[in-house]
């Protein structure tokens, strides 16, 4: 997948990073002329995991004016003590959220789609920010047999509740379920999922508000 940002760290045009789940992306700004586009692509890894889409030159828009959004992303990497990255939204994605890290694991953006309402967009945030968290804690219990959803077969319903329902998308969704619903009193069954995955991810949301220093659920008082 190739994604164009206006801001690269340390002033760089191009750089190669991987998904938390292993997929491939490039990430370049809009300076990088389209003859070393071309070039670093064919430079770049051969995988089955990397695949070209219609994102050229499209950019990101920078999300400064969201307050709120930031502020959350900063509270819960300070809570964590994990690395806090840049927030970026952008109408080229079909998922909610992605995070995007480099080759160390080391989170760089997490974007948010921009025509998601803004409670979904937070909701979003805060999936991907437990991501990180799973990442900084616990790889095996979380990343070790994770699968992509492009990975998986059968009717679109059965793979989405087969991705559903490994760990780390439970954990993140039933995290911002949680946190959500106590800090900005947001329903704590969102609805976004087929009934069988709403209720487990309720259940345990209901579960970590009832022992949040066990699953490191930041509570205001």
């Amino acid at each position: 997948m190739c994604l164009a940002v206006e801001f690269l760290p340390d002033n760089l045009l191009f750089m190669w990073a991987k998904t938390p789940e292993g997929a491939s992306l490039f990430l370049f700004t809009p300076q990088l002329s389209r003859t070393e586009f071309v070039r670093c692509l064919k430079d770049g890894p051969n995988d089955s995991s990397f695949c070209l889409n219609d994102f050229y030159f499209t950019g990101l828009e920078q999300v400064y004016d969201w307050g709120i959004i930031y502020a959350m992303a900063a509270d819960l990497s300070c809570h964590w003590n994990v690395p806090c990255p840049q927030v970026f939204c952008s109408n080229h994605i079909s998922l909610a959220g992605v995070t995007i890290c480099n080759n160390d694991g080391i989170a760089l953006c997490i974007i948010l789609r921009s025509d998601l309402h803004p409670d979904r967009q937070a909701e979003s945030l805060v999936h991907e920010m437990r991501h990180i968290w799973q990442y900084n804690t616990n790889q095996e219990k979380y990343f070790s047999n994770y699968r992509p959803f492009s990975e998986l077969s059968g009717a679109y319903e059965e793979k989405y509740t087969e991705y559903m329902k490994q760990e780390a998308e439970l954990d993140a969704e039933a995290f911002a379920w949680a946190f959500l619903h106590h800090e900005y009193k947001t329903p704590l069954n969102w609805d976004t999922h087929t009934d069988e995955i709403n209720q487990i991810i309720e259940m345990r949301a209901r579960e970590y508000l009832e022992r949040p220093d066990e699953y490191a659920l930041p509570l205001s008082a």
